[in-house]
């Protein structure tokens, strides 16, 4: 007879649950329940016994506290938005706050809005923003229980109906086609940018760019917002069982997984293997900035990006204890540019300055992020796996967009 095959103690845990529960196999003889063996009394003990600790709240702490946890970004913009709306109802001698029209008075102030609001030049809007203040409205009026949705109610039928008319037009008149969009780095970009000294280990700004670099080609990490949120104990220096050293990423809150849905979670963990190459190789430049960073600074809630040191040949420090502005952290991928000439600026009223597609590119913090995508695409891995990597919310969904079939990098990433 052939023995059972054996099963790894690997895969065992997973099915701890279902082997710990009571075998109901129907040839087992019923086992007699209706009169159970009296357990043994227990006195509680002190530690059961104590009550359950809960902190001093009252309903503005709570409101407070929801309000905090929600998106910057979607705060600012629910702002901006309501602002320009606040301007065309003063235009229209309406005081009121939205939430406080009627759904048929707000229904129509809305169809005069979408239809003639303009930006400050006088230029139209791209359709996406149109739908984006739309979004804003809806937010504020269900925030303060209106009852009533921009998006789903039936009050508010004629609303979408301008919006979607609008969107349409600006279509037609040669919006909305991403002329925006960030344009994809090279190899060519990035090979320049380690001649030039904008990427490297050899000074406190460019290492300060080059973990920036390598923590969005590696770990997929969005242009602005989720690196100023990076604190020093997100990354990890691991080895695995052959002693090949790696950065872990230990994903906290990010744009598209905030923490709200405790099944949404990053199947793949994140992982930036060591090179042979030191120059290009992102354990090294951990290490060194690790080194070169004040050790009182470097508790894991402290912020991932310092200041560099305005003075680092007088001191074995290259950093202080100073968290680097999201402003400044903003404009690293257009500085390294500019400072490599690979991109130019231009004055847009000089109408004799000549533009070449060379130096007149669109590069952005999103461009490495798009770099990524490129190299993983470039390599054959499925698309599923690539929304893991980026960190992409919904795999029914690609952001093929990001990709172009046209384009073939070097292999800059692998070793």
């Amino acid at each position: 007879m052939t023995p059972p095959p054996h099963v790894p103690d690997e895969l065992l845990y997973l099915f701890e649950p279902e082997l710990n529960e009571v075998d109901k196999t129907p040839n087992e003889a019923p086992v007699n329940v209706s009169a159970p063996p009296q357990a043994p009394t227990q006195k509680p003990s002190s530690k059961a016994s104590k009550p359950r600790q809960f902190v001093p709240v009252d309903e503005s702490t709570v409101e407070q506290f929801v309000k905090d946890q929600e998106n910057q970004g979607t705060a600012r913009k629910n702002i901006s938005d309501m602002r320009t709306l606040t301007q065309f109802l003063q235009q229209k001698n309406e005081k009121r706050e939205i939430y406080k029209i009627p759904p048929e008075e707000l229904n129509s102030l809305l169809c005069q809005y979408f239809f003639s609001v303009r930006k400050t030049d006088g230029e139209e809007y791209e359709p996406s923003s149109l739908r984006g203040m739309m979004c804003s409205f809806d937010r504020i009026l269900r925030s303060n229980d209106y009852g009533y949705e921009l998006s789903k109610s039936v009050e508010f039928a004629k609303t979408r109906d301008v919006l979607t008319a609008k969107q349409i037009a600006l279509k037609k008149m040669g919006k909305g086609n991403g002329d925006k969009r960030a344009e994809t780095l090279t190899d060519d970009d990035i090979e320049a940018m380690f001649k030039t000294g904008q990427l490297g280990l050899s000074n406190p700004t460019t290492l300060l760019h080059t973990l920036w670099f390598f923590n969005t080609i590696y770990f997929g990490l969005r242009g602005v917002t989720e690196h100023y949120q990076m604190t020093w104990g997100d990354v990890q220096l691991c080895k695995d069982s052959k002693s090949q050293e790696y950065l872990q990423m230990n994903e906290r809150n990010t744009k598209t997984r905030t923490g709200a849905n405790l099944k949404n979670t990053r199947e793949i963990p994140q992982r930036a293997w060591a090179t042979t190459d030191q120059t290009k190789c992102p354990v090294a430049a951990y290490k060194l900035y690790k080194s070169k960073r004040p050790t009182k600074y470097s508790k894991p809630e402290d912020p991932f990006y310092i200041q560099e040191n305005n003075n680092p040949d007088k001191s074995a420090l290259w950093f202080k204890a100073q968290r680097i502005g999201i402003n400044k952290l903003g404009k690293f991928m257009k500085k390294m540019a500019l400072n490599t000439g690979i991109i130019k600026e231009h004055n847009q009223n000089d109408e004799n300055q000549p533009l070449d597609d060379n130096t007149n590119r669109r590069l952005t913090n999103h461009s490495a992020r798009r770099f990524m995508l490129q190299k993983l695409d470039d390599e054959g891995i499925e698309h599923n796996h690539i929304k893991q990597v980026i960190n992409h919310k919904n795999i029914t969904t690609t952001p093929l967009d990001y990709i172009n079939y046209s384009f073939h990098p070097l292999n800059f990433c692998h070793d």
